[in-house]
């Protein structure tokens, strides 16, 4: 019995082989052209998510991975994995639909788990110098359709620009503006701005009399998906703006200050082209009709009232600055 025992021992440990050790990766990703492109901390740990475990190492990888991202007519992905020390194995390229570099994070990501998900048994055996390689085959095109909001966290605009508008003084005003936008999806992005107009002077026509007028204002925006051209991206916007009108006036007999408000709706648009990182140049505009149109007035010798200033009926807004896209 206890020769037995020793024989189905042994059979059993025979049977039964060690797993074969996974292969030990190391993984490459160029600079990528737009901050929404994963990086490789990124790459990382989404591939480490899928496996259950991390496969890259610093050192004595088996075989190589490297990402680069294109901006063509779409946001592209070549994945390379090649033998360490030997020749290339294969390529894969990915292109998405998605507007923005985002849409290529999950397609890249499950690509490349994909391709290091193996033992090291399973790679191909080396080839040695004396004999030429063939040719590797091109890479074939892999197309993902535009996913679903895939972009990490929440995403920041900031602006601080110069800031013109015509119709709502009497003359060209010009300001300052700080703004704010932020980007829970790649779909939408909600804003806010406050910009101060400085004083002006206005005279009357037939008499050394007038106003010193300055302006303030909020605005709310909601403003559509951004549209990508090379780098330069832009996104329509629309736009609730109310505005504070103070007025000082000079050369009456009865001089005094007056306050007035102003609030229209209208269209615009963004521009924002990266420069270093993650700051670049901001520019935006629109047109709003007024709904809220305040008159500054005064009254003549006679007793009647004159009108001092209106804000027209339409009004344009132009800012030009700088950006921070976080």
């Amino acid at each position: 019995m206890r020769r037995l025992g020793l024989t189905l021992t042994a059979a059993i440990s025979i049977a039964c082989p060690a797993q074969a050790a996974p292969a030990r990766s190391s993984l490459t990703v160029a600079p990528p052209p737009s901050s929404q492109c994963a990086d490789r901390a990124q790459l990382v740990a989404a591939v480490a998510t899928r496996l259950g475990r991390d496969p890259f190492v610093e050192r004595g990888a088996d075989i190589a991975v490297s990402v680069r991202y294109e901006k063509r007519e779409r946001w592209e992905a070549l994945v390379t994995l090649t033998r360490v020390g030997g020749r290339q194995i294969g390529a894969r390229e990915i292109s998405t639909e998605s507007p923005t570099c985002a849409g290529l994070h999950d397609p890249v990501a499950l690509v490349v788990a994909l391709l290091v998900d193996v033992s090291r048994d399973e790679l191909p055996a080396q080839t040695p110098e004396a004999h030429p390689e063939p040719q590797p085959a091109p890479p074939k095109a892999l197309r993902i359709p535009a996913p679903r909001p895939s972009r990490p966290g929440l995403s920041v605009l900031w602006s601080l620009s110069a800031s013109s508008t015509l119709g709502l003084l009497p003359d060209t005003g010009f300001g300052g503006q700080i703004g704010i936008w932020l980007e829970p999806s790649e779909y939408f992005a909600l804003g806010i701005t406050a910009t101060y107009w400085f004083e002006q002077r206005s005279q009357l026509e037939d008499r050394p009399a007038g106003v010193e007028m300055r302006a303030d204002g909020l605005s709310a925006e909601l403003c559509g998906p951004r549209l990508a051209l090379d780098a330069l991206w832009l996104r329509p916007c629309v736009v609730q703006r109310f505005s504070r009108l103070s007025a000082s006036a000079f050369g009456f007999d009865v001089s005094g200050q007056q306050t007035r408000s102003a609030a229209g709706t209208g269209l615009g648009g963004q521009l924002f082209l990266p420069v270093s990182g993650p700051v670049g140049l901001f520019g935006s505009a629109s047109a709003e009709a007024q709904w809220i149109r305040d008159r500054f007035v005064y009254v003549r010798s006679d007793g009647t009232r004159g009108e001092l200033h209106r804000s027209a009926p339409i009004v344009g807004f132009f800012q030009v600055g700088v950006g921070f896209s976080l």
